[in-house]
């Protein structure tokens, strides 16, 4: 995702817009707004959808390997996803998951 810059009615708010793009255009946003005085939010949380268990379990690795705080305690727990929580540098919870293999397809992979 890359920040774009609000509209300019916004920009006064504070807080930022990060945009995904594909050649079919945007396929997602994400709005960060601010609260003064600052106060991590505890259940409310973005949830980020990846293509793949390998890109799931990889995107795990890099979080953890830069510090932050991850937990797989919940990895079964939301039926037909694969997921994981992890807290950002100010304390915000952040879920990301992605669907979870058919049978099928695990049997197809000789898994």
């Amino acid at each position: 995702m890359t920040e774009v810059d609000k509209p300019p009615s916004l920009a006064g708010r504070g807080g930022c817009w990060f945009r995904s793009v594909d050649e079919g255009g945007v396929n997602a946003e994400i709005h960060v707004g601010v609260d003064d005085p600052f106060v991590p939010a505890k259940k409310a949380h973005p949830a980020l959808v990846v293509e793949s268990v390998a890109a799931l379990e990889a995107m795990a690795q890099r979080i953890e390997a830069r510090g932050f705080d991850l937990s797989w305690a919940d990895r079964e727990t939301f039926e037909g996803y694969i997921r994981f929580h992890a807290r950002d540098g100010f304390g915000n919870r952040l879920e990301v998951l992605t669907p979870r293999p058919s049978s099928s397809s695990a049997a197809e992979r000789g898994s």
